[in-house]
């Protein structure tokens, strides 16, 4: 399934799309991005909530310094985000990180890519350009009708979006669905 609800779903991602494997280290992002001195990290995976958000100090200009500053000249940085339709908090999150990684796309459910509901998007920025080719089969064979937007699709989709500052904006909350609500 890609959900994006694993660690282990990540891992695979990024093995398949890099070839990488080795160990893995978890925990907070700002420590253990902090806590790193050299830019020989092959993948970073954020997927930090509080309270159902992507924290602002996850989605700022300094975090995508510090990220891009430990990221091998090859890594990847794949953040599970969350937005509303229309995907105006992803669009400032890929222009954020545009300024320090310039080859960003988004693995996305074709509903939440379509507007129709709030939903999560993986964004994927690297200093080098993406396998688009391996992304798009990822996104066929998800268990949820999902694509993928290259890097291409992605600026468009972002233009007249501004970049976080220093720090940035906490994702939007979910909605309150109140009852389950099926469909």
């Amino acid at each position: 399934a890609w959900k994006g609800e694993t660690l282990e779903e990540y891992w695979r991602l990024a093995d398949r799309m890099t070839g990488v494997s080795g160990m893995l280290t978890a925990g907070m992002g700002t420590v253990v991005v902090n806590a790193v001195d050299y830019a020989d990290l092959d993948v970073v995976v954020v997927d930090a909530y509080d309270q159902g958000r992507l924290p602002g100090e996850l989605a700022g200009t300094r975090w995508a310094a510090e990220v891009t500053r430990v990221l091998a000249p090859d890594g990847l940085l794949l953040v599970n985000a969350s937005d509303q339709p229309g995907l105006r908090w992803v669009r400032r999150l890929t222009a954020t990180l545009r300024t320090q990684l310039p080859h960003v796309g988004l693995l996305v459910l074709r509903e939440v890519a379509k507007g129709r509901r709030f939903g999560n998007v993986v964004v994927v920025a690297s200093p080098r350009p993406l396998d688009d080719v391996s992304l798009t089969r990822v996104a066929a064979r998800a268990t949820f009708p999902s694509e993928w937007l290259d890097a291409g699709r992605t600026a468009r989709a972002e233009r007249g979006a501004l970049p976080f500052g220093e720090v940035g904006e906490a994702s939007p909350g979910p909605p309150d669905t109140g009852l389950l609500r099926l469909r």
